[in-house]
């Protein structure tokens, strides 16, 4: 539950309810008029000969419950942060009534709403539109102030006393924060027993084959505070505009001159669709280079090309495969290693991207494709326009270049930009600057 005003309307509805089907009046609405309102009483319904009350006047956490999700009983591991457990509340009704003509008026009201709510001393709350509430139930207890806390509360209040009951309406759940997903389930697996291989099998005169341990890369960047860089693994690579993109290694083992690398293009289930010979347009220079080939093999480093050419060199956004192969062994391919291709933002100008005076900022794309693509400043998402001015919180993308406006929400300060194509993200590079 989001709205704690749900609670207050389904006991109105229990009330309204049973004024219209009262045996005082013959199974039917009074004889005299009857405003129901949730306000303060001192908010009064001039139009109605009674007034009854069902004021919200206090909630507290509820005691019993507050602690049991950190200490649910045969919880095993560490509990989830307090964000993502609901919170308990009971919430105290003043329900009151007044007539402007007559007191069996005012007394046969009150009566009618404490009779419904002794008779509904368990509440279901239904399914309502989105962040209102899920199905529930909560109790309906009439509580018993003292005297002098009913006086401090109606002095509080600076209005006339009436009569008046207090009821306490629990437990009410506030709806948490939800928890990240669950990972996806694993589609398939390669199990590699040991680096050497059984050559029993190879044609006469081959050497041993080619195998792909996995993909790695340093990620440096400038941040606001000064340079950074962090280990990724697996790597991914993108296109650079007007220079050279990041650089990942592959590890390998029996790798020689001459092996084969080709990238594989990966359907919805995780199975190879298509394979690209990557040898020769990927694959650049160890520097310095090997004086000898190393015992073992030596690893490879491969380079996103420049995203030039009909069709592209450099495949769209996504996860893609690479596996080894060997000249003497044709139809032979290795166990692949993850890789994942990324758009690029542009980091020159940065890292601190500002805005003109009309609130636009503008900045360096490549390998975006025309849709599907994500923009986020820090965590908040920003919605597409592909034509047109801007509003704030939207983005757009004219070849390579790309502009958007900050949401007018966002807090003043350094918020980082966040591209993302099919699941893998852009290098850090850019941070919005809000004023």
């Amino acid at each position: 539950m989001y709205d704690l005003s749900v609670v207050t309307d389904r006991l109105v509805q229990l009330m309204t309810d049973a004024l219209q089907a009262s045996p005082i009046w013959g199974g039917g609405p009074p004889s005299f008029s009857v405003g129901i309102t949730s306000q303060s009483p001192e908010q009064t319904q001039l139009n109605a000969d009674t007034d009854l009350n069902v004021f919200l006047f206090h909630l507290g956490e509820d005691t019993y419950q507050k602690n049991a999700f950190w200490s649910a009983a045969g919880q095993a591991g560490p509990l989830p942060p307090l964000q993502y457990q609901p919170a308990c509340y009971d919430l105290f009704y003043l329900v009151s009534a007044r007539s402007q003509s007559s007191h069996v008026n005012e007394q046969q009201v009150l009566g009618v709403a404490l009779k419904a709510l002794h008779d509904n001393a368990i509440v279901a709350l239904s399914a309502s539109p989105p962040f209102r509430t899920g199905p529930s139930e909560v109790t309906v207890t009439m509580e018993h102030p003292t005297w002098d806390e009913l006086c401090r509360l109606w002095q509080g209040l600076s209005t006339p006393m009436r009569a008046t009951a207090v009821y306490r309406v629990s437990v009410v759940f506030l709806t948490p924060e939800q928890p990240p997903a669950d990972a996806p389930e694993v589609l398939s697996m390669t199990v590699t027993a040991s680096p050497a291989q059984d050559v029993s099998d190879l044609a006469p005169g081959a050497s041993a084959l080619p195998e792909l341990i996995g993909t790695s890369r340093v990620v440096t960047y400038n941040s606001p505070s000064g340079p950074a860089s962090y280990v990724m693994t697996p790597a991914t690579l993108s296109p650079a505009l007007g220079g050279a993109g990041p650089v990942a290694d592959v590890r390998a083992s029996g790798f020689a001159p001459g092996d084969l690398l080709f990238l594989e293009e990966l359907g919805p289930d995780g199975t190879a669709l298509s394979e690209t010979d990557i040898t020769g347009s990927w694959t650049v220079p160890i520097a310095p280079p090997y004086t000898s080939v190393p015992v073992g093999g030596e690893d490879v480093r491969i380079q996103a090309p420049a995203n030039l050419g009909s069709p592209p060199l450099c495949p769209p956004p996504g996860y893609y495969q690479i596996r080894a192969g060997s000249p003497s062994e044709p139809a032979w391919r290795s166990s692949a290693v993850p890789l994942g291709i990324a758009p690029w933002i542009s980091p020159a100008g940065g890292p601190l991207l500002s805005a003109t005076p009309a609130g636009m900022y503008s900045c360096q794309v490549n390998n975006v494709p025309v849709t599907g693509a994500q923009v986020r400043l820090g965590t908040v998402a920003l919605s597409h326009k592909a034509s047109g001015l801007l509003s704030p919180g939207q983005w757009s993308l004219t070849g390579t270049t790309l502009k958007f406006k900050a949401p007018s929400t966002l807090p003043p300060g350094h918020h980082a930009l966040r591209l993302r194509v099919n699941g893998v993200e852009a290098d850090p590079a850019l941070w919005a600057v809000v004023p």
